[in-house]
């Protein structure tokens, strides 16, 4: 992802905008809970395309790569949709984290593992595909795998192909 550059100060006191490419990013001051909003939106074709990878690309470069973000689905009454328009809150202390998400350390791919199809980009090492490689041997199959299927990988495969969604999957 490319680099952003300082655009101008935001509407909203304290806040500043971002820009490159593909997308502008407001970043508005720590509130009192010491939470950071970034409002990312893809001006390049404005549309909804947003990806996992380039939110955690924004997040890093626009805060930091030890900083914990989340997106929030909220309840309907608190409902903002209005512009295709995405928001992180990012907490500003790096050494906190949020109650919730995975404690196993870092696990990334750019390859296929469970069957399913991987987006390219995620920065993986050769150490972090052996990781996952193993991870996936290492499960179990599941007790409504058949016989031969050896792990959750092949046994995952099988029923993607009973429900229709292999051909998805398949390069």
């Amino acid at each position: 992802m490319r680099t952003f550059e300082f655009m101008c100060e935001g509407a909203v006191k304290g806040s500043r905008m971002f820009r490159n490419a593909d997308y502008t990013v407001t970043r508005h001051l720590a509130d009192e809970d010491g939470i950071i909003m970034l409002s990312i939106s893809r001006h390049s074709d404005r549309t909804h395309k947003v990806s996992w990878r380039d939110k955690q690309a924004i997040k890093n470069m626009l805060v930091g790569p030890e900083h914990e973000a989340i997106e929030l689905f909220p309840a309907e009454s608190r409902l903002m949709d209005t512009a295709n328009e995405f928001w992180l809150w990012v907490l500003e202390n790096k050494s906190r984290r949020f109650p919730v998400g995975f404690h196993t350390g870092r696990m990334v791919s750019d390859t296929e593992a469970w069957g399913s199809a991987q987006n390219p980009g995620s920065g993986a090492t050769a150490e972090d595909e052996a990781a996952i490689a193993e991870a996936v041997r290492r499960v179990p199959a599941p007790p409504w795998a058949k016989e031969g299927e050896a792990n959750m990988e092949s046994a995952a495969w099988r029923l993607r192909r009973i429900m229709g969604w292999a051909e998805h999957f398949e390069r």
